[in-house]
Order: structure tokens, then sequence, then C-alpha cells
């Protein structure tokens, strides 16, 4: 785990972010150059719904070369763990080749548990 991605071999790259407690804050959960060719890539983004209380929110940002390409926020409407219009895959997307791309958490609740998993073929 950890903020860059790994090539795993014939042309394919992959990685997870870890496990990401933003704590009321954002912070990378991934954070690299993308390689000399570029990557069509698929996100998986999860978190731990189960400790998040109520009306508090997570959320997701993806940036390419320092431009947000995606946002996504998901608010706990009550204690029953109701979610409105979050999505948990993004996918597939063009990452253009020597890109810094930065994939960023955040949270308004300390408890919560995020990930991130990313795998992309070269194009």
């Amino acid at each position: 785990s950890g903020k860059e991605i790994t090539y795993l071999g014939n042309g394919r790259w992959g990685g997870w972010s870890g496990l990401h407690q933003p704590a009321g804050a954002s912070e990378d959960a991934f954070n690299f150059r993308s390689p000399d060719k570029a990557l069509l890539v698929n996100l998986v983004y999860g978190a731990n719904f189960d400790e998040q209380s109520e009306n508090s929110y997570i959320g997701i940002e993806v940036k390419i070369a320092g431009v947000s390409v995606f946002l996504g926020r998901g608010e706990m409407t009550n204690q029953s763990g109701q979610f409105l219009s979050f999505p948990y895959n993004l996918g597939p997307f063009l990452i253009p080749k020597r890109s810094t791309v930065q994939i960023i958490v955040t949270s308004s609740d300390a408890a919560v548990d995020q990930y991130v998993m990313l795998n992309g073929e070269e194009i």
C-alpha cells in the first residue's frame, strides 16, 4: 500500500492506498506521476460506513495535472446509515502520460476508514 502505483507487468499498473482516516480533513490516498504511456484506469473507493456518525460526510476527489476531474461526496443522513447519490466505482477513465495524479479522500468524521484501489492498463 502507499501513494504510488506499481507496475505489474504486461502493461498493467495497480495500487492500494492503504486505510485512511482523514479525521475532519483531507489527505492523499494517491499522489504519483503516470508512466510514459497513457493509462486506462478503474478506481474503487470504499469506506467503513458503520463508523460514520449522523450528518457527517465522506468524499473523494481526483485531480490530474492539478485540475479536479472528479469530485464525489456522500452524507450520512440518519443513524440507519442511509446515503444519497454516492458513487463507489469510477472508470474507466484516461490518465495522460507523464501526468501528476492526486486522489484525495476527505471526511468530517474522525473514525471513518477509507481506501482507494486502482488498476490500469497502458494504451
